[in-house]
C-alpha cells in the first residue's frame, strides 16, 4: 500500500483524525500528474482529478464519502493515440477505531492511536478501477469514432478478416 510520505508528498493525501471533533468534516484533493507518475502504471499517463471528501466521525467509527470529478489521460487501444477519459465516480470508505481486524473485508479498521489517515493508495485505486477494460477515444454525436483517421484507416488496410 502506498502512502503520501512515500511518494514525497508527507501529509497532501491524508486527513487527520487524531483530535478530530465527531461529526462532519470536508476535505478537497487534487490528483496531478505527479501523483499518477508515482504509481508507474502504463495505462494511466497523468490527470487532473479533483475529489471532495466528507468524513463522518463518531467515537469508534468514520466513514469517508468520496467524490472524484475530473480526467485521466490514457492510450486509445485502436488508435494509439491519447485521450483525456473522464473520471466521475462517488464512493464511501468506512473504518472501525481501535477494535481488532474483523473477518468484513467492508470495513478497514485503524488503531485507537492513529494520528491521521492516509488515502493515498485508496484514491489511486478507485480511479484505476474507473478504466474500461478496452480503452477507445469516446465516439462524437453522430456517433463516429473520434480515433485519429490515419491510423484506422492503416487498421483497415492491414487487418485480415
Amino acid at each position: 500500500m502506498k502512502t503520501s510520505k512515500e511518494i514525497g508528498l508527507h501529509g497532501s493525501y491524508t486527513i487527520p483524525i487524531a483530535g478530530l471533533s465527531d461529526g462532519d468534516h470536508s476535505y478537497d484533493f487534487r490528483l496531478d500528474d505527479q501523483f499518477f507518475a508515482f504509481f508507474q502504471n502504463p495505462d494511466i499517463l497523468g490527470g487532473d482529478v479533483r475529489v471532495a471528501v466528507k468524513v463522518e466521525k463518531s467515537s469508534n467509527s468514520l466513514v469517508a464519502f468520496l467524490n472524484f470529478f475530473g480526467t485521466i489521460r490514457i492510450s486509445c487501444d485502436f488508435c494509439l493515440e491519447e485521450f483525456n477519459f473522464p473520471i466521475k465516480v462517488s464512493e464511501s470508505i468506512p473504518y472501525t477505531l481501535g477494535m481488532k481486524p474483523t473477518n468484513n473485508d467492508d470495513i478497514q479498521t485503524l488503531p485507537k492511536d492513529t494520528v491521521e489517515l492516509d488515502l493515498t493508495q485508496d484514491l489511486y485505486d478507485i480511479v484505476v478501477l474507473e478504466i474500461p477494460i478496452q480503452k477507445q477515444h469516446p465516439k462524437d454525436e453522430s456517433g463516429n469514432p473520434t480515433c485519429d483517421l490515419t491510423m484506422l484507416e492503416l487498421l483497415k488496410k492491414y487487418i485480415i478478416e
